[in-house]
């Protein structure tokens, strides 16, 4: 009886030991991440594929766009070049808008009010996140198993870092022509 009870604990540390130190260790790595919430809004864009939509452009920390000679596909047809230049204007940028991080919500911004905020084009924000579009395949087999299934859905956008993945409310229809892109992280 008491040569069976020996067993019995000396098992029970054997494999309660191993299944303590990985609870311990996943505790370590996730919990940290559960405590540090985003900070930083982002600025983002929205257009219709067109050739002749200007290319909204960050320096120094400034919004400002361009028209790039290779915008178009017939660069040698002269109307299209007069067309083209034509559409290069204010007025044809791509759709703006503000993501609120604290509220979960997007709203609308004017080219004039985005040019006075301070934007930082790093793909990673300041407080260590990151905005991705979801893909079809990450090539991980184990993605299923192991939680990395988020990214499954190509028109969702997600907000990544910190061992956390939330899916944000940014819509993206693959069936119509639209163009969704990041423009930069808002430094206040």
């Amino acid at each position: 009886m008491n040569k069976e009870k020996n067993v019995n604990i000396s098992l029970i540390v054997g494999v309660g030991v191993p299944v303590l130190m990985m609870l311990f260790i996943a505790a370590a790595i996730y919990l940290p991440g559960l405590f540090k919430k985003p900070q930083f809004d982002f600025i983002y864009s929205t257009a219709e594929y067109s050739y002749a939509n200007p290319l909204l452009e960050v320096k120094d920390q400034k919004l400002g766009f361009k028209c790039a000679d290779d915008q178009h596909y017939y660069s040698s047809d002269d109307s299209t070049s007069k067309e083209i230049a034509a559409k290069c204007t204010e007025e044809f940028l791509p759709k703006l808008h503000r993501y609120s991080i604290k509220n979960n919500t997007v709203m609308d911004i004017s080219y004039a009010d985005a040019q006075k905020l301070v934007l930082d084009t790093n793909a990673d924000s300041s407080d260590g996140y990151k905005v991705e579009q979801g893909n079809y395949n990450n090539g991980d087999m184990f993605s299923g198993m192991f939680g990395g299934g988020y990214n499954e859905d190509y028109n969702a956008w997600y907000l990544k870092g910190h061992n956390r993945v939330v899916k944000l409310n940014i819509t993206n229809d693959s069936n119509s022509s639209s163009d969704t892109k990041f423009v930069g992280w808002v430094k206040e």
